[in-house]
């Protein structure tokens, strides 16, 4: 029903034929007039808190003395009264000037705008609560409440699209932090093997990140193209070559090869996840979900600290990595095999729907992105392989309690993903902008770091927690 309605606005609005040029000024004149009177009648149904339908019914079932209709025959009809049209242009703010339809339709449309908008937040609202189990009276006042609606409850409800969408794309993205953080565990053992300096293992860790960010643009307009499923399913191949590389390499220039590729096929671990999260789930449940998604992957932050610790000790770093490529072959299997094609009307053609330079001309894009790419760069620096030497040689702790500071950082990050989803859900629905919550965790994040320079005398599990915790920053929130 709601695509019917849908269908039948856009052809009225949009697809009417044209009239004469003489026409055009008066047509628009009442168009924009019916258009502020549905406006109109929109807010008062919101505020009253009741549907056409269910008033209609009351009304005729009132019998009274204004005929066989009842009482509220007279009315239901005024209801539907064609709304007075202006004399003239001058007399409303959107009725159409000399210049023709284009202009007539520009004037008033900011003003308007705003106030739809804010109408339709407040049906989304209600419609959110009503789904929630709220009772609305008449007066819009709440009279009983159900059980809230809960990520469990929703999570039940969706149980197919759940394993067959969402679990392939959270296991790829668990493999990229996997992948991303290992080396924080294994410096020590591949700095003996292969002699490598302080400057070699900063190059075979960030090399990791160098593939991984120029790919962003490129793979963000394949998955546009092509969807989620064929490019997530392609990039975690290069992730079992990477793999298989590293396992089997014996000088550094392959360590590095092998690196770079892993970083290649892992571009796409998050976005391609988002992507799909957009395709297959209502909207009001993406951010949630993002929140889910990256504490369960997070989940491959903490596999490479104490477990992966222990698994080196018993089969050793080469085993582990032949391992994690036949891991990544499997999911790619499952994302190509399992995951359902995404419907053409999902899948945007081509880069032209949003244009980089549109992107990068607009002042709200540079507002968010240096606090944002300079917080959540250096995090994943810090925790991908800085935090391990900084416990070691600044704070002089043992391995072992480094393994456990790596660990509390890898539970942090998947605890705060899903706080953070929690809190932009919330926050959404209670208006509250994401920026000034960005803001917030970012002023935070940078205070935790001059606090440890400084040498505060802080809880250094605390003070750690907070820097891997704004990791789960990077999507809920903006």
């Amino acid at each position: 029903m709601n695509e019917i309605v849908a269908l039948h606005a856009r052809f009225t609005l949009a697809m009417a034929p044209m009239p004469s040029a003489a026409a055009q000024s008066e047509a628009c004149k009442r168009g924009s007039a019916r258009f502020d009177e549905f406006v109109s009648q929109v807010e008062r149904r919101v505020q009253s808190g009741t549907s056409l339908l269910q008033e209609t019914l009351d009304r005729l079932s009132a019998r009274g003395s204004k005929g066989d209709f009842g009482v509220g025959a007279s009315d239901v009809s005024a209801s539907f009264a064609k709304p007075s049209m202006p004399d003239e242009a001058s007399s409303h703010p959107a009725a159409a000037p000399e210049g023709g339809t284009e202009s007539a339709l520009q004037d008033g449309t900011i003003s308007r705008d705003k106030r739809l908008g804010q109408i339709l937040d407040a049906i989304e609202s209600r419609s959110f609560r009503q789904r929630s189990g709220r009772t609305i009276d008449q007066t819009g006042t709440s009279i009983s409440r159900a059980p809230a609606f809960t990520l469990f409850a929703f999570l039940a409800k969706n149980r197919s699209l759940l394993l067959r969408v969402f679990l392939p794309f959270v296991a790829a993205y668990y493999l990229s932090f996997l992948f991303r953080t290992i080396n924080a565990t294994m410096s020590e053992t591949l700095t003996s093997e292969f002699g490598l300096s302080a400057g070699d293992l900063g190059l075979l860790t960030s090399v990791y990140f160098l593939t991984f960010a120029i790919a962003q643009i490129p793979i963000g307009i394949l998955l546009d193209r092509y969807g989620p499923r064929r490019i997530q399913s392609t990039l975690l191949l290069a992730v079992a070559v990477g793999a298989a590389l590293f396992a089997v390499a014996d000088n550094f220039p392959l360590l590095l090869a092998g690196r770079a590729v892993i970083g290649l096929g892992v571009a796409a671990a998050l976005t391609a996840g988002l992507k799909a999260l957009v395709i297959w789930f209502p909207k009001e449940r993406v951010p949630l979900l993002n929140g889910v998604m990256i504490m369960l992957g997070a989940l491959g932050a903490v596999t490479a600290t104490l477990p992966a610790d222990a698994l080196l000790a018993a089969v050793g770093w080469r085993m582990i990595f032949e391992l994690s490529a036949v891991l990544a072959a499997c999911c790619a299997a499952v994302i190509y095999f399992v995951v359902p094609e995404a419907s053409v009307a999902s899948v945007v053609s081509g880069p032209t729907a949003l244009g980089l330079r549109t992107i990068y001309s607009d002042c709200r894009f540079w507002r968010l992105a240096p606090l944002s790419a300079g917080c959540i760069g250096t995090a994943w620096a810090l925790q991908g392989l800085w935090a391990a030497p900084w416990l070691a040689d600044v704070e002089a702790l043992d391995r072992p309690t480094v393994m456990r500071h790596l660990f509390i950082m890898a539970i942090a990050l998947s605890l705060a993903a899903l706080l953070m989803g929690l809190a932009a859900d919330r926050l959404r629905r209670r208006g509250v902008d994401p920026k000034v919550a960005l803001g917030v965790v970012g002023a935070v994040f940078i205070l935790v770091q001059m606090a440890l320079i400084v040498r505060l005398p802080l809880p250094s599990y605390f003070a750690w927690a907070v820097v891997a915790s704004y990791r789960a920053n990077a999507s809920p929130l903006p």
